[in-house]
C-alpha cells in the first residue's frame, strides 16, 4: 500500500460529501413520516431457524453475523463458527494468539463467497482462510502500517474496503481499496480532519458504515450525507444521500468533542438495502427510530427503535433488523427467551395472518432447551 499520496492528489478534486447526482436517490432523514407498527407492513415471510447445540458450538453472545449462499458464520468474540442454511454446525476457527496464523483480537470480519475465503482484521494486519468443506484453512497475511477499524470483501471483485476513523483526526483518507495483494486500487481522502481536545478519546461503532447489496458494496462515514459505491470500473460514486439537513457531526463537533453535543446530533448507526427498501437505524436528540424508505413509492416510514416491529404473520417476538444478505433481514433471540415469550399470554392470545406458522414457531420452541444457542430469526422483505 504505497500510493496513498499520488491517489489522494487525484482524487480530492471530486470525491467529497457534496458529491450529488441526477440519479442519486435523496432520502431526508428528519421529514415527517408515518409511523409502521407492524412486520406485515414490510415483509412477506418470517422463519425461525435455531442454532445447532454441541460442546463444540456453544454460543453466549452474537455480536456479528455473515452468511452466503449455503452457510451461516456467526461472531462469539475470538471465534468463528460456522454453521449450514438449517442451523447444523459444521466446525470453528478459533486461533487467538501471537503466532503466524493466530490473532489477539478480530476487530473486523467477512466472507467472500465467490472466493470462499473468510478475512480477519485484527491489529495492523488481515488474514486470509480458505473455508473448505470441514475447515477454515489460513492461507496467508498482509501487513499494515495503519490501524484500519473496517474490512469487507467488494463482491465480484478481488478487491477488499478498509475504512479508518479514529480521535485523532489526522488520517490521510477514510477509504482504502485494495487488491488480495495490498495493492493501492482507489482510495477516498479524510476531508474532515480535526483536531480533539487534549486527553480526549472517543469511539463508536458507527463512524464507517459497510453494507453489500445488489452484488456491490455501500459505504458512508459518520461526517458525511452521502453512501458511496464502487463501480465496475473501480471508480468511487455516489448512491444515496441520506439527507440530514446539516445536522451532522462536524470537525466542530469534534474540535470540542463532548458526548451530549455528539448525541445531539444526527447519526445514522446502521443501514440494510434490499430490492424495494433502504432501512436504517437513526440517533438523533438521543432519540432513536428505524427509517424504512420504500423506493418504488418513494415515501419514507419509521418504526420505534426499542420497540421494534411487531410480528402479526405468524406472533414470534417484536422484530429488530441486524443484518442483511441477499436480499434477507436478519436477527436472533435467546432459545429461553422465546420460550418463556410462547408460554405469555401475549403470544397465546396474539392474532396473526399465519396460524400454521404460529403453531410451528410454538413447537420450536417447546423442542428447546433453556441452555441452547440463540434461534434466527429471518424476513423476506416485499418486492
Amino acid at each position: 500500500m504505497n500510493k496513498y499520496y499520488i491517489i489522494i492528489i487525484i482524487l480530492s478534486v471530486s470525491l467529497g460529501c457534496n458529491s450529488n447526482t441526477d440519479e442519486t436517490d435523496s432520502i431526508d432523514l428528519l421529514s415527517n413520516a408515518e409511523t409502521i407498527t407492524n412486520l406485515s407492513q414490510i415483509a412477506s415471510v418470517v422463519e425461525y431457524v435455531p442454532l445447532q447445540t454441541s460442546e463444540n458450538s456453544l454460543i453466549s453472545y452474537i455480536h456479528d453475523i455473515k452468511t452466503d449462499e449455503t452457510r451461516i458464520y456467526i461472531f462469539i468474540l475470538g471465534t468463528i463458527l460456522c454453521f449450514d442454511k438449517n442451523g447444523q454446525f459444521l466446525f470453528k476457527l478459533e486461533k487467538e494468539g501471537r503466532g503466524p496464523e493466530e490473532y489477539t483480537y478480530i476487530y473486523d470480519w467477512d466472507v467472500s463467497p465467490e472466493n470462499d475465503l473468510l478475512l480477519l482484521l485484527t491489529k495492523k494486519r488481515l488474514l486470509f482462510y480458505k473455508i473448505n468443506e470441514y475447515n477454515f484453512n489460513f492461507l496467508r497475511s498482509l501487513n499494515f502500517r495503519d490501524e484500519f477499524g473496517k474490512a469487507d470483501f467488494v463482491p465480484g471483485k478481488n478487491i477488499i474496503l478498509l475504512s479508518i476513523f479514529s480521535a485523532a483526526g489526522n488520517e490521510l483518507f477514510r477509504n482504502v481499496f485494495i487488491n488480495f495483494d495490498g495493492d493501492t486500487i482507489n482510495m477516498r481522502p479524510n476531508y474532515y480532519e480535526f483536531t480533539p481536545p487534549k486527553n480526549t478519546g472517543f469511539a463508536f461503532s458507527w463512524s464507517n458504515i459497510h453494507y453489500k447489496f445488489n452484488h456491490s458494496i455501500f459505504f458512508k462515514e459518520v461526517t458525511c450525507d452521502t453512501v458511496f459505491t464502487l463501480n465496475q470500473d473501480n471508480k468511487i460514486k455516489p448512491h444515496l444521500i441520506l439527507n440530514s439537513n446539516a445536522t451532522l457531526p462536524t470537525t466542530v463537533t469534534f474540535n470540542n468533542f463532548s458526548t451530549n453535543s455528539f448525541f445531539e446530533q444526527t447519526n445514522v448507526q446502521r443501514i440494510m438495502e434490499v430490492p424495494r427498501y433502504v432501512i436504517y437505524r437513526l440517533l438523533y436528540k438521543k432519540n432513536s427510530f428505524f427509517g424504512v424508505y420504500d423506493k418504488v413509492t418513494k415515501t419514507k416510514n419509521i418504526f420505534d427503535a426499542l420497540a421494534f416491529l411487531k410480528d402479526d404473520m405468524i406472533g414470534g417476538l417484536n422484530f429488530e433488523p441486524k443484518f442483511c444478505y441477499d436480499n434477507k433481514l436478519y436477527s436472533w433471540v435467546d432459545a429461553i427467551t422465546l420460550k418463556n415469550y410462547v408460554e405469555s399470554d401475549t403470544f397465546k392470545k396474539s392474532q396473526v395472518k399465519n396460524p400454521e406458522g404460529k403453531k410451528a414457531l410454538k413447537e420450536l420452541a417447546d423442542s428447546l432447551n433453556e441452555t441452547d444457542n440463540p434461534v434466527l430469526v429471518i424476513v423476506t422483505p416485499k418486492n
